[in-house]
C-alpha cells in the first residue's frame, strides 16, 4: 500500500500541513525542518500523487479525452495519435470510455472540468453536444460531432468527409456491376453515419437504382451483430452489395456470410469505411473507404494546444477519404 501524508507527518514529527508545504515549495518552511520531513519521505518511500497535485494546483497540464469504444481498433488508434501529439508537447492525457452511453459521457464531461484539466476532446457517442458544455470557458475539440456553427460555440470541430465516403462507395459498386443493394450502419441518429448513409442512397438513385433494390439495417456496432443480422436477412431476400457504415459491422458481415456459405466477393460484395488495419487481415481482405485517422489525430490535439496557448486556429476541418480495393470486391 502506498504512503500517504499522514505517516509522513508523524514519521517527521510536524502537520500535515507542514508536509503539503514542503511538497508545493513553500518558502514558509525553515532548511531543518524542509530536510526533516524530506528525509521522513525517503525513508517511507513516499510518492507524491502528481495528477492530483497538479489539478488542485489548477496548473495541471492534463488534456482530457472522452471515446465511445476503447476497444475499437478505429478510437484506439485515434487515442495514440492524439497522446502522441499531446505529449510531445508536455502535457499528459486523461482517456475516459463512454461505452457509446451519453449520460456517463456527461458524467466524464462534469468531472473532468470539476478537476481543472486545460481541454476536453469528445469523439461522438452520438447525440448533439450539450449547451453548457459549448459555453463553458475551457477549450474543447469535437470529432465527429458537428452539429452546431463553430463560429458561435468556439469548439474546434473536426470529422471526415462522410457523404463523399458514401458516395465513393456507391460509385464503387455501380463500377463493379452491383444492383441490390443493403446498407448497415448504428442503430443510434450520429451525425457521421447519417452523412455515410446518404452520400451512398442519393448516389444510388441518381444513378437509376430504384426504392425497391435498396434496403437500409440499423443494428449496434459489433461484428457479432452483423454476423448475426447478415445471416437472417439474407434469408429474406439476396442482394449482391452491402455498404457497412463500420469496418467492424462488415468483419462481421463477412464472418457471416462464410458461416451460411455465401461467396465474398463473387456472390456478395462488401466495403467498410474506417481503414481498419484488422480490415486487412480478414479473408477475404476487406475494401473500405479509408480515414485519415493519423492526421485527424494530429489535428485535433494540435487544435487543443493552440487553443490553451490562445492561438488562432481553424474552427473547422473536414478530411478527405479514399477507396482501399481489397478482396471483398471484384
Amino acid at each position: 500500500m502506498a504512503t500517504t501524508i499522514h505517516e509522513v507527518a508523524k514519521k517527521a514529527d510536524v502537520s500535515i500541513s507542514t508536509v503539503s508545504r514542503v511538497l508545493n515549495n513553500s518558502r514558509y518552511v525553515s532548511g531543518a525542518t524542509r530536510e526533516k520531513v524530506n528525509a521522513a519521505m525517503e525513508e517511507l518511500g513516499y510518492r507524491q500523487n502528481r495528477i492530483a497535485h497538479s489539478l488542485r494546483s489548477r496548473e495541471s497540464n492534463y488534456i482530457g479525452l472522452i471515446v465511445p469504444d476503447v476497444a475499437n481498433e478505429f478510437f484506439a488508434s485515434l487515442a495514440s495519435t492524439i497522446e502522441k501529439t499531446i505529449r510531445q508537447q508536455g502535457y499528459s492525457l486523461f482517456l475516459c470510455n463512454s461505452t457509446e452511453n451519453q449520460e456517463i459521457e456527461n458524467r466524464y464531461i462534469e468531472s473532468l472540468m470539476g478537476n481543472q484539466v486545460r481541454g476536453i476532446i469528445i469523439v461522438s457517442a452520438g447525440n448533439p453536444p450539450e449547451d453548457d458544455l459549448l459555453t463553458a470557458n475551457i477549450p474543447i475539440v469535437l470529432i465527429d460531432r458537428l452539429s452546431h456553427d463553430p463560429g458561435q460555440t468556439g469548439c474546434v470541430m473536426i470529422e471526415s468527409d462522410n457523404r463523399k465516403g458514401g458516395e465513393i462507395a456507391a460509385e464503387a459498386f455501380l463500377r463493379r456491376g452491383a444492383r441490390r443493394f443493403l446498407f448497415m450502419g448504428d442503430h443510434r441518429n450520429m451525425r457521421a453515419m447519417r452523412r455515410r448513409r446518404i452520400g451512398f442512397s442519393e448516389t444510388l438513385f441518381q444513378n437509376g437504382i430504384p426504392g425497391s433494390d435498396y434496403h437500409e439495417i440499423l443494428l449496434p456496432i459489433s461484428a457479432a451483430a452483423a454476423r448475426e443480422t447478415v445471416r437472417q436477412v439474407w434469408a429474406e431476400g439476396p442482394f449482391d452489395a452491402v455498404f457497412c457504415g463500420t469496418d467492424l459491422l462488415a468483419i462481421g458481415a463477412i464472418k457471416g456470410f462464410n458461416d451460411i456459405g455465401v461467396r465474398v466477393p463473387d456472390d456478395v460484395q462488401i466495403i467498410g469505411f474506417d481503414g481498419i488495419e484488422l480490415g486487412e487481415l480478414t479473408v477475404p481482405s476487406l475494401s473500405t473507404i479509408r480515414q485519415d485517422i493519423p492526421q485527424m489525430g494530429r489535428i485535433a490535439g494540435e487544435s487543443m494546444i493552440r487553443m490553451i496557448a490562445g492561438d488562432p486556429t481553424n474552427q473547422k476541418t473536414i478530411l478527405p477519404v479514399e477507396f482501399v480495393g481489397r478482396g471483398t470486391t471484384r
